[in-house]
């Protein structure tokens, strides 16, 4: 999940502070188009203006749905949704040994992409051997030793 910020400037009187606290999802309500979802975060707050980056809330979040609840007569000022992008994100171990598993397989594909291409040159080799009658030194090579040179090749 992307880290979102919602920053939160809460107006209590004139000293300021930035806190980035993390959400807890309390419930989930899943629709045809979408789902709510409602966090919950505890704050205890300094005297004066405060600002809060929320991180943990989804990407997907309709800012026109947004709704920001306070107690205790705390005054919300502004709020602003934005994605963070810079931060990099730690990937779960799930997520390595997926990667992981792609990057084996793709190695092994490359190795049978080349094992394909080498056997398809080698029938070649030997089809032109076997239909233009090649010959060594005006004698004419036997299928035994166009065998012999496609397994050169291959081996090479």
């Amino acid at each position: 999940m992307k880290k979102i910020s919602l920053l939160i400037a809460i107006v209590l009187s004139a000293n300021a502070a930035a806190d980035n606290v993390k959400t807890s999802l309390e419930s989930a309500t899943v629709f045809f188009k979408g789902a709510e979802l409602a966090h919950t975060v505890a704050v205890q707050l300094k005297a004066g203006e405060n600002a809060l980056t929320l991180e943990g809330l989804s990407p997907m979040i309709d800012i026109n749905s947004l709704k920001i609840n306070v107690t205790n007569s705390v005054v919300v000022a502004s709020s602003e949704f934005s994605t963070d992008f810079l931060t990099e994100k730690k990937e779960t171990d799930l997520v390595k040994k997926l990667q992981d598993s792609i990057t084996v397989c793709n190695e092994d594909m490359s190795k049978l992409s080349i094992a394909i291409r080498v056997n398809k040159n080698a029938l070649s080799i030997m089809r032109e051997g076997i239909n233009s009658n090649m010959k060594v030194e005006n004698k004419p090579i036997s299928v035994s030793e166009i065998a012999q040179m496609t397994d050169y090749y291959i081996n090479k």
